[in-house]
């Protein structure tokens, strides 16, 4: 049986034989239609060391081929609001960006990003502040990395962006 209205969700997906101690209502938990922001987020087992692992593609379109279904379902049902589930099939491209390896910062990217903010965007335009510190970072190893990644992620966002006839 399904989880909660709706959704394609089998309890039995939730490894029930693996857990035997779950029942269908704590099943039910683990389905993104039926948790709200009052019950605990609950996290398979093999995740909760993985915080920041990247979610593969296949994964992604799987998840985002639900939620397409799921936004169908609440249309016919006659919501003609924007629900959760069509403003995720909305984010498919940025999604699906962020899913491919490639999206993973290079090493030490935060204290880079942090170094470029402290030098570049708190300093008055046309202008550099702690010019020692930002060509530490310039000649440092963690440099390559860094601009060889922005220039990926700066490729990658204007492919996302939506093609315009002329802007005037």
């Amino acid at each position: 049986h399904q989880c909660c209205a709706g959704c394609s969700f089998m309890p039995s997906e939730a490894s029930d034989e693996a857990s035997p101690g779950r029942s269908s209502s704590s099943a039910a938990q683990w389905c993104p239609a039926s948790s709200s922001t009052a019950q605990p987020s609950l996290q398979p087992p093999a995740e909760t060391s993985a915080a920041r692992r990247q979610m593969d593609p296949v994964s992604l379109e799987e998840a985002l081929e639900a939620a397409a279904q799921c936004a169908q379902l609440d249309r016919e049902q006659g919501d003609s609001n924007d629900s959760t589930w069509q403003q995720t099939v909305k984010l498919r491209p940025l999604l699906s960006l962020a899913a491919q390896p490639q999206f993973v910062p290079p090493a030490r990217f935060q204290q880079a990003m942090e170094t470029c903010v402290a030098c570049l965007l708190h300093a008055t335009p046309g202008h550099l502040m702690q010019p020692a510190r930002i060509l530490q970072l310039l000649d440092s190893p963690d440099a390559g990395p860094l601009l060889r990644y922005l220039t990926w992620l700066e490729e990658a966002l204007k492919e996302m962006k939506p093609s315009s006839s002329s802007d005037g």
